[in-house]
């Protein structure tokens, strides 16, 4: 990987406190857009997909001067420590993503369970409309079959 130029190191640094790419642009007084190329470099050159990554990355590679919320610079400790919360949290991440994508499966099967479903209790009202009209003309209400039974007309 690249060395950070000074200029990087301080949007680095600003990136782990949790600044937004606005809040970025504001404290270094410099264009919304300019702000967020920084944070694109910073991501290209580390090769880090996500800001959480990029963070996690410059922990663990000692490229910031103290862990994030820390004072003290130094303290290899915290910065394992700060490390290993990163990667506990981006892994319960993957995991609640995974999770969701188990429970939106098994939604959809029964949502299509719902519609085989409906389609049965259709079939079986047009049937016993069939079965008491003894036959019966069709009328369309509301995009459903219903069968109505001839009724005898007497003149």
């Amino acid at each position: 990987m690249e060395a950070l130029t000074p200029r990087e190191s301080e949007v680095l640094r600003l990136i782990a406190d949790g600044k937004s790419t606005k809040q970025l642009a504001a404290e270094l007084g410099i264009a919304f857009k300019t702000a967020a190329c920084h944070r694109y470099r910073l991501l290209s050159k580390t090769g880090a997909s996500n800001t959480a990554a990029l963070v996690s990355m410059a922990l663990r590679e000692g490229l910031l001067d103290s862990p994030v919320g820390e004072s003290s610079p130094g303290n290899g400790e915290s910065y394992s420590l700060e490390t290993d919360r990163i990667a506990m949290l981006l892994e319960e991440s993957k995991q609640e993503r995974l999770r969701l994508r188990h429970a939106l499966a098994e939604l959809h099967a029964l949502v299509n369970q719902l519609r085989v479903s409906r389609q049965e209790v259709r079939a079986a009202r047009e049937q016993a409309w069939r079965n008491r009209a003894g036959g019966g003309r069709c009328l369309k209400q509301t995009g459903e079959t219903m069968f109505e039974p001839l009724l005898a007309t007497s003149a």
